[in-house]
Order: structure tokens, then sequence, then C-alpha cells
């Protein structure tokens, strides 16, 4: 990003601004160490792939129960990250899945959930599809 664009920026759009690139950096390191990653719903995915997820984005809004999603991931995958949203539901959801998967012997790395979560709660984000909109916020501009 241009140095001039920088200048422009107030101090909370420079630590949004860098917020939003350690978002980046999570989802690149999220892409070689994990091997799936699951959110709550369409938005959600759409927004992980905007930051750069290569991996499979699975959603648990997609008609089938959880000891579904939990019974094809023990056959694809050993070790997942849950990034539903952060208010409550998105934590109930969570625990369950997170229960269940370790349960069928899948991994869940809580670490970039947590990561996710100090970031976005620091930039005033409670919901994944959020981060799009502070994409468009900052990029904008440009």
């Amino acid at each position: 990003m241009p140095s001039i664009y920088l200048n422009r920026l107030s101090k909370e759009e420079r630590r949004k601004l860098e917020i939003y690139r350690d978002l980046e950096s999570l989802a690149y390191e999220m892409n070689l160490t994990l091997d799936a990653v699951i959110v709550e719903g369409s938005h959600d995915k759409a927004t992980l792939k905007s930051l750069g997820f290569k991996i499979p984005i699975l959603q648990v809004s997609c008609g089938r129960t959880f000891n579904q999603i939990v019974d094809d991931m023990v056959e694809k995958f050993k070790k997942v990250a849950i990034l539903t949203d952060f208010d409550e539901e998105g934590e109930r959801i969570s625990r369950k899945l997170t229960e269940l998967m370790e349960r069928g012997g899948v991994k869940v790395d809580s670490f970039y959930r947590n990561s996710f979560k100090k970031l976005m709660k620091e930039a005033g984000l409670t919901t994944l599809e959020s981060i799009y909109t502070l994409k468009q916020e900052l990029f904008s501009r440009t």
C-alpha cells in the first residue's frame, strides 16, 4: 500500500489495517498447517476465501446434523480449526463440534480460533463476515 495512502489514515484506521494484515497472515499460516476450517455459513466462507484461504472451508449451516458433519470430517481430515462467530451461538457451536471431533480423533486447533477472536475483538468485530466489511472500509479509498 502506498505510503501516501497510509499518511491519510487515522491512528485507529492504521491499527485496523494492521489487524487485517494479521488476519491475512493467520490465513496463510492456516493454509500450511491445517487440513480444513469450519464456519457457520456461506458469507463466512466467502470472507475467508477473500482473506486467502486455500484449504477446504466447511459450513455447519448446510442442512446436516453436527454428527453427520463430524462423521465426514473424521474420514478426511486430521487437524482443523473452528471459526464460527464469536457470539453466544457461535461459541456454542464451536464447543459442540470440538467435543464431537476430538471424540472422533480429529485434532481441533484452538490457537487459530483464539487468535482470530483476539484480533477481531480489538477491531470491534464479532462475526467473520464483518471482516469483509472491514476490508471494504480499508481498501475502498485506494
